[in-house]
């Protein structure tokens, strides 16, 4: 009768359906002891009867019972993402198998029961028949599972997927009765177990359970296609482990909660409509809710792109997303949102999110992004910005850049301290955003210097116009600092223009640049418009540069020696030294081409060494070779006195040459004198306590007073050349002359005059009673090798005599 078959398969079906449809735990329970009851039926009960299809084909109750139980095996691999039940299960088949064959051996068979076809008898199967069905039994299950698992790594289409699994299950049941044959059941007959079309029809019977399955419980399947690969590990679990896990879970449990409630972060659970159910403290505290408040969380939570979010949470995917939080008193805070949905039975109950507070972090990233732009003194754009708005201006715009740098500004630094050098930064920003409007903008780009962009179209006039405006907002007033120290500011400046006068708004900063450098070393306090004159000039310059470092670095500057003479005898008592630079290219270099540019650029502090280790160096030597001994002058520029310790290098230099200090003197400018008194006169004095000479040089060039030096340390006091060149003619020269050497004479300096050429003005010098002269008319500066002539030359006529 084929009702009662098809009552099997409804019957297995429908229990096999009713369980995915219970609660998880219930589920998993249920789905265990359905699976033990099927393998008890299949072992005790199922060998005992056979059930018709057809009036030519029947199927054995053990097929039945077996192919129930591959059926719910397959639907509870698909419902539960862990397999635990199925290590009871199997170790429960294990345990039935076994005592099948203890029964069977005490019973001496098993009674076969087939009603309609055979009359009740026992049967004796061996015991290796007996252990060989169980082994293919479990290999059918492991292989099951096994190819299903590798389908859902390989197909990801779910209808496919779905058809695919139903061929493998299809295919195992087929093979069934295969396997049955090669466990050779000795005596026991089935004629149904291998019988293909039997297999066939049981096989198909069973797949339309599964296929309602996956009409019924569809969404359960997409799940089941969209979770990662499960790890099996707890299949092989004692019992003993599992109730450590239990405790261990309830553990983490107490620990969540913990956490819940004490955690920094805000947290928040809600339902799968996301209404809030529950909220930590840390939460309340953020919001101004109060707990128990159940109200929707999107009602609180502003969030770009909110659509795209909420179609992710509903597929089941977690989100990581800044957001803005609403605030009992409706203001809004920044803060990090993650949400993540929570599963209950492979479908989404809910979500939990947590807050985390980036409102300082907001407000730093906001504070970074500002100084990256902008110079922290002034808060002024900086040069970054100033770089980036350059190169966007595009090919009909028109520009003009002023570039302004303040004149001394680090005798500020160097007098009052960086704090109150800021304190200048900050007033001068203040009065030129005076100037500042939506088409002028001003930058500070470097140290002292200062930028304003205008992006309009202005004539060259009106470009002048207003840097002249802004260097007069410099100057006036002068600025009082907090020390009540009164400051005068004043600035150079350079100007250029786009397209006027730079072909490209790539060139403009440099041309600015070229023309403020060529302003300052015109006039300070002036401003300049670039021409390519300019460029010409600082190329020029750079070359010079170039080949003057190369000439330091390789010691190939020169040292001549002027002889310095007694105006009575004419004998050479000292010489002074004589920086020259000889190139293959050019000859001589004048020395003004050269010494300003190295005292700007620093190679003044290796020049100066190498002028005074070379004239230390050529005296020690005179005086070694028996030459009578005379004093050697070495000029000072301010660039050693402000930046070098000239003690210490005078000092080092004098021990390793091995020169008499009282053989050198240093010769210093008036202006020099002028500019640092204070810091400079120290630094004489301990030079003259060593018993080196002090001299100053060019004296009358400047403003000093012989009055005033004579607070000073000098030992020599040299008369510019100015005052000797009008000597006997001009009377004015005459007159000055005569009274610096008269009051030089009073305060007990040597007095040397510089430039003489003719005898008439050596003679003014005998009749005053200068003591000591240079110049042209005993001889021009020369080499090391010809003045040691001189000097041997003398030695041999002064030996005679």
């Amino acid at each position: 009768m084929p009702e009662l078959y098809i009552a099997h398969v409804v019957l297995y079906a429908s229990f096999a359906l009713y369980l995915v449809s219970l609660p998880n735990f219930v589920r998993e329970v249920a789905f265990y002891v359905y699976l033990t009851a099927l393998i008890i039926l299949a072992e005790f009960v199922g060998r005992t009867y056979t059930v018709p299809i057809t009036d030519s084909l029947s199927v054995s109750g053990h097929n039945l019972f077996y192919s129930g139980l591959l059926m719910t095996i397959m639907i509870f691999h698909i419902v539960e993402p862990y397999l635990i039940v199925y290590k009871h299960m199997l170790r429960k088949f294990l345990l039935i198998t076994l005592f099948s064959v203890v029964l069977i051996e005490l019973r001496h068979g098993i009674l076969f029961f087939n009603p309609g076809i055979q009359p009740a008898h026992h049967i004796n199967p061996s015991l290796t028949a007996l252990l060989s069905g169980f082994a293919f039994t479990l290999l059918k299950i492991v292989v099951l599972i096994y190819l299903l698992t590798i389908m859902r790594k390989l197909v990801r289409q779910p209808v496919l997927l779905a058809a695919t699994d139903i061929t493998v299950f299809i295919t195992i049941l087929l093979l069934d009765g295969e396997l049955d044959s090669l466990a050779n059941y000795d005596n026991m007959l089935f004629p149904t177990t291998t019988d293909i079309s039997a297999r066939l029809t049981l096989a198909i019977s069973f797949s339309l359970p599964l296929l309602l399955f996956f009409i019924l419980y569809w969404p359960k399947f997409i799940l089941y296609i969209r979770g990662h690969t499960i790890s099996r590990t707890l299949d092989t679990m004692t019992d003993d482990r599992l109730m450590t896990l239990a405790v261990k879970s309830e553990r983490l449990q107490q620990i969540s909660s913990a956490f819940f409630q004490h955690s920094s972060e805000g947290v928040v659970v809600t339902d799968r409509f996301y209404t809030i159910e529950e909220m930590n403290p840390a939460f309340c505290g953020v919001t101004g809710l109060k707990p128990g408040a159940h109200i929707h969380f999107w009602d609180i939570i502003q969030i770009d792109d909110n659509k795209s979010i909420l179609k992710q949470l509903d597929a089941g995917q977690s989100i990581c997303t800044e957001a803005y939080i609403v605030t009992f008193s409706h203001t809004l805070k920044d803060i990090m949102a993650s949400i993540s949905p929570i599963f209950e039975e492979n479908r989404i109950v809910g979500y939990v999110a947590t807050l985390l507070r980036i409102d300082e972090l907001k407000n730093t990233q906001k504070r970074l992004t500002f100084l990256a732009d902008h110079d922290i003194t002034t808060c002024l754009a900086n040069r970054r910005s100033l770089e980036q708005l350059l190169s966007k201006i595009k090919k009909y715009d028109c520009a003009t850049l002023i570039i302004l740098d303040l004149d001394h500004f680090k005798d500020v630094n160097d007098s009052y301290g960086h704090p109150l050098g800021d304190e200048v930064l900050k007033e001068v920003a203040m009065r030129l955003q005076q100037n500042d409007d939506f088409s002028r903008k001003w930058f500070r780009i470097g140290g002292d210097e200062f930028a304003c962009l205008v992006m309009e179209d202005i004539s060259i006039e009106q470009a002048s116009e207003f840097t002249g405006h802004c260097l007069s907002l410099l100057h006036k007033p002068a600025l009082t600092l907090s020390n009540l120290a009164k400051v005068h500011i004043s600035a150079s400046a350079g100007i250029t223009q786009y397209p006027a006068i730079s072909s490209s708004p790539s060139l403009l900063l440099q041309h600015a640049d070229a023309a403020l450098y060529q302003a300052k070393q015109t006039k300070r306090g002036s401003w300049l418009l670039y021409s390519k004159d300019i460029s010409d000039s600082l190329r020029e310059r750079l070359k010079t540069e170039s080949a003057l470092r190369e000439a330091v670095n390789n010691n190939l500057l020169e040292v001549y020696l002027q002889p310095q003479c007694d105006v009575k005898t004419g004998n050479i008592t000292g010489a002074e030294a004589l920086l020259r630079w000889r190139t293959p290219e050019c000859g001589m270099i004048p020395t003004d081409q050269y010494i300003r540019l190295a005292e700007e650029t620093g190679l003044i502090e290796m020049i100066g060494e190498q002028v005074l280790t070379k004239t230390c160096e050529q005296g020690r030597q005179w005086l070694d070779q028996g030459l009578p001994p005379i004093k050697l002058s070495v000029n000072v520029s301010p660039y050693q006195l402000r930046f070098v310790n000239l003690v210490e290098v005078t000092k080092n230099i004098l021990q390793q040459t091995r020169f008499p200090p009282h053989l050198l003197e240093l010769e210093i400018t008036e202006s020099t004198l002028m500019e640092r008194e204070k810091d400079i006169i120290p630094q004489l004095q301990t030079l003259r306590d060593m018993g080196i000479s002090i001299a100053i040089d060019d004296f009358g060039t400047g403003y000093s007073s012989l009055a005033h030096l004579k607070n000073f340390p000098f030992n020599t006091l040299k008369i510019d050349r100015s005052f000797i060149e009008g000597i006997p003619s001009d009377p004015d020269s005459v007159d000055l002359t005569q009274t610096i050497i008269s009051l030089g004479h009073r305060l007990n300096f040597n007095m040397i005059a510089e430039g003489v050429e003719t005898e008439e003005q050596l003679a003014f010098l005998r009749q005053n009673h200068c003591e000591t002269y240079q110049g042209y008319l005993k001889s021009p500066a020369v080499e090391m090798r010809e003045f040691a002539v001189l000097l041997e030359r003398e030695n041999t006529r002064l030996n005679r005599s």
